[in-house]
């Protein structure tokens, strides 16, 4: 399952909310993307507003991220890849939801 994801730090509470229907804005080209657009692209994308009360220093919001999207999906933290925007607000997560096989 890929996740499209706007962090939001500082915030008064850790939350996860999902997004109905929200524009997504890419400023380098002035360019709006609505939900009917971005599934056309990754039809099982989800959009989502993370909360986080960490800054966005030393990792610790995208640690915060990973932690709220793992307590709000019910899965292992080893199961939520960032696959993009590890410095940025706009995030693209991925969750793995297979077991992973088993070490014999």
């Amino acid at each position: 399952m890929i996740l499209d994801i706007r962090v939001i730090p500082k915030s008064s509470r850790n939350l996860v909310k999902q997004e109905p229907d929200i524009l997504w804005c890419r400023k380098a080209q002035n360019t709006f993307l609505t939900t009917e657009n971005r599934r056309r692209s990754s039809p099982k994308a989800i959009f989502l507003k993370v909360y986080v009360t960490d800054a966005l220093q030393n990792n610790l919001a995208n640690d915060r991220v990973i932690d709220l999207l793992a307590e709000y999906f019910k899965v292992k933290k080893y199961q939520i890849r960032l696959i993009r925007g590890l410095h940025s607000r706009n995030k693209v997560v991925e969750i793995i939801d297979g077991d992973l096989p088993s070490k014999k």
